[in-house]
């Protein structure tokens, strides 16, 4: 960390809006389903590594900018797995007991 510090001069990066268009969209209910979608679009590819892409800045993945755009649905089924997920990681037993001893 302290190489990074160093590297940068003690400064913040600077992102443009071609780095990361979603940052600077006017909209922050498109900022939050964009940024709600690329959690889903990220466990995606770690699924199933098919559009891989060296560089995804420039507009690669569009903002998410209706409730009617057909990637809620892939968000909101990124969620509902998650929740489900960390609800059975809770409240499962790992280790059953037995009446049997050994």
């Amino acid at each position: 960390m302290a190489f990074r510090i160093w590297m940068l001069n003690g400064q913040l990066p600077n992102f443009s809006k071609q780095d990361n268009p979603a940052s600077f969209a006017d909209s922050i209910i498109t900022r939050l389903m964009t940024y709600c979608y690329l959690f889903a679009f990220n466990m995606w590819l770690l699924l199933t590594p098919s559009v891989l892409c060296y560089d995804w800045q420039m507009g690669s993945i569009s903002l998410v900018e209706s409730f009617l755009d057909v990637r809620n649905l892939a968000t909101a089924s990124f969620f509902v797995v998650l929740v489900i997920l960390v609800f059975q990681a809770t409240f499962s037993t790992v280790f059953p007991v037995s009446s049997e001893c050994y």
